[in-house]
């Protein structure tokens, strides 16, 4: 007679590298955050929370003055996807930055490779802007939107 013994391991990083823990983290809500399976009913909540995804068209700007405009509102989905737009385009204008400085030294380098940058930093805008209309229509439905990846600065 013999005995199956099946054991579940948990889905977590690899500790050997600090990149994999990196993209990880950066891949993971935020603690406290609202879970997937979250459905809000109240529409005035939906709507809140669909003018805090819309407004990260307007970048940083947008999602940082509607979060300080909501922040002592008691509702906890506009919070949460107010803290999920902001994170997500606070990572966008990181990357930005990071581009267009890594653009500059490499036109400086090789003039005509800098326009790689250029187009790079246009694209991640372009999809900045097509995932918050993405998000939005999804909170606006009640459903929990999460980006692909944030920086988890406000929890």
């Amino acid at each position: 007679m013999s005995a199956e013994v099946t054991t579940t391991a948990a889905v977590t990083p690899s500790t050997n590298t600090t990149t994999n823990n990196a993209a990880w983290a950066l891949t993971q809500p935020t603690p406290g955050s609202l879970p997937a399976t979250y459905v809000e009913t109240d529409a005035a909540q939906c709507g809140d929370a669909k003018i805090g995804h819309l407004l990260g068209i307007f970048g940083i700007l947008g999602t940082g003055i509607w979060y300080v405009i909501k922040k002592n509102d008691n509702k906890p989905f506009v919070m949460d996807q107010a803290k999920e737009a902001f994170n997500f385009q606070l990572l966008v204008f990181c990357a930005a930055i990071a581009l267009m400085i890594l653009g500059i030294v490499v036109t400086m380098v090789v003039g005509v490779l800098g326009m790689v940058f250029s187009l790079a930093n246009m694209a991640l805008w372009v999809g900045a802007i097509v995932l918050s209309i993405q998000n939005a229509l999804k909170a606006g439905k009640g459903q929990v939107a999460r980006y692909p990846a944030r920086l988890s600065v406000l929890k």
